[in-house]
């Protein structure tokens, strides 16, 4: 399923927002890679969380276009946020979550990721629904602007297949509609 979503855009970008804080002290890495550019617009991509307790979750990404044999820093983009869980049920978790995202090219404002909605719905143990809508602006000495992207929206399928180790695939798009397959595989390291 990850190669056929992967070959309907030509693209791929990570995969990692759900509605499900971590508990106290757990970790999680998510991973999603493009090793030879062989994925146009595909990224390399690495997402740490860190569960705070009380329902808070640190988290933060870093992620390079393109391959990592090529060193242009105007591809890197680093992100750091906080999140916070306000409904938790057997079957539907919502959160938001808030944090700032930039990028290595010097010309580029930060952005504001957030706020946002995030939600998981669980159909079981090891299925899982879950995605986010979340705001993007850009950061300026006035404040925040439009960043020519308002809401972005995310939607992805989970499917675990041990306490450890998960897979996610679903779909990704921006507020000019442009519309790609993400993937990701999860660890979770305690």
């Amino acid at each position: 399923m990850v190669v056929l979503v992967c070959l309907l855009n030509n693209s791929v970008l990570a995969l990692f927002d759900t509605g499900t804080v971590l508990q106290k002290g757990k970790i999680e890495l998510d991973v999603a890679l493009n090793p030879s550019e062989s994925i146009v617009n595909g990224q390399n991509f690495a997402f740490l969380q860190y569960g705070l307790g009380n329902g808070y979750e640190a988290h933060g990404y870093i992620s390079k276009y393109g391959t990592f044999f090529t060193h242009n820093n105007d591809t890197w983009e680093y992100y750091g946020g906080i999140m916070k869980q306000w409904l938790s049920y057997k079957q539907l978790d919502l959160a938001t979550s808030v944090g700032i995202r930039t990028k290595s090219l010097q010309r580029i404002n930060p952005c504001l990721i957030g706020p946002g909605v995030l939600y998981t719905i669980n159909f079981n143990k090891v299925f899982r629904v879950a995605g986010h809508l979340q705001y993007v602006g850009e950061l300026v000495d006035g404040g925040v602007r439009a960043f020519n992207r308002g809401y972005t929206a995310e939607m992805g399928f989970y499917y675990r297949f041990n306490y450890g180790f998960e897979i996610a695939a679903g779909l990704f798009m921006n507020s000019t509609a442009d519309v790609r397959p993400i993937y990701t595989f999860n660890f979770y390291l305690n």
